[in-house]
């Protein structure tokens, strides 16, 4: 588990509001959720064991699962989507290497509609679209029917900014340090390992945090289908390594297969 900074405890401090039939509610954007049922001219006799059992209901309410505090789901929007399209017509592919490589373009999202006071932790791995091995042939992929063994769905690659409270996260996320790899043995550890001439579509986890129990839950999974891509050791089709020379201003002499 992921541990989190227990300093701030603003994520599961109740805001309570008084309402006019004298009860205490906890305040919501939509919602307000009655608490402690108690009038306010009551004077309790037993001052310590009043407390005691307001602290109880606060205890209870803060170790309650996160995902049941009307969180609001994150929107998620790829950016540099005209380039990703662009090469999903001519299906994309995406060279690795052993010591790992970075993808292009590199993989980046427009985060809203996040709770300021709610940690976050994203999370971005690669999901295989299809059980079939993929071939270049004739000028065009086709699916070769292989029962290889292949990677189903690659290790999450954590944000190296998370868990971070929503109100501290930009409104664009990027993966920039992300790599990739082909290796078959655990020597690159910190690398997200793929399966070559398979194809992978990439999925975000968002994942919220109880700071009392130090839990987190993920709220929310989403592929971005057209950021999909084989992956090769060399490019394939020449239309696609034109356009990658054309849009990655760091790239050099594009290599192709034999």
């Amino acid at each position: 588990m992921i541990s989190t900074p227990s300093s701030d405890l603003s994520f599961f401090t109740p805001r309570l509001e008084i309402l006019n039939n004298g009860r205490t509610y906890q305040k919501n954007s939509t919602h307000y959720i009655p608490m402690i049922s108690c009038r306010l001219n009551e004077t309790p006799k037993n001052v310590p064991s009043y407390f005691n059992n307001c602290k109880q209901l606060l205890s209870n309410q803060s170790t309650a699962d996160p995902s049941q505090q009307y969180i609001k789901l994150p929107v998620l929007q790829l950016l540099d989507l005209d380039i990703w399209s662009a090469f999903n017509k001519v299906t994309n592919e995406m060279i690795v290497r052993r010591e790992g490589r970075s993808i292009f373009p590199r993989f980046s999202l427009c985060v809203t509609n996040l709770n300021p006071d709610v940690y976050y932790t994203f999370a971005l791995c690669f999901v295989r679209t299809k059980e079939s091995k993929f071939k270049y042939d004739r000028k065009k992929w086709c699916e070769v029917l292989e029962s290889s063994e292949s990677i189903e769905q690659s290790l999450s690659y954590k944000h190296p900014d998370s868990p971070q409270l929503g109100k501290r996260w930009s409104e664009i996320i990027k993966f920039n340090r992300l790599k990739v790899s082909n290796a078959r043995n655990d020597s690159y550890k910190e690398l997200v390992k793929l399966t070559s001439l398979r194809q992978y579509v990439p999925m975000i986890e968002v994942f919220i945090h109880n700071l009392m129990t130090s839990h987190m839950r993920c709220i929310k999974r989403e592929k971005f289908d057209e950021a999909k891509f084989i992956v090769v050791t060399a490019y394939n089709n020449p239309k696609l390594g034109q356009l990658k020379s054309q849009l990655n201003p760091y790239s050099k002499k594009i290599k192709y297969k034999c």
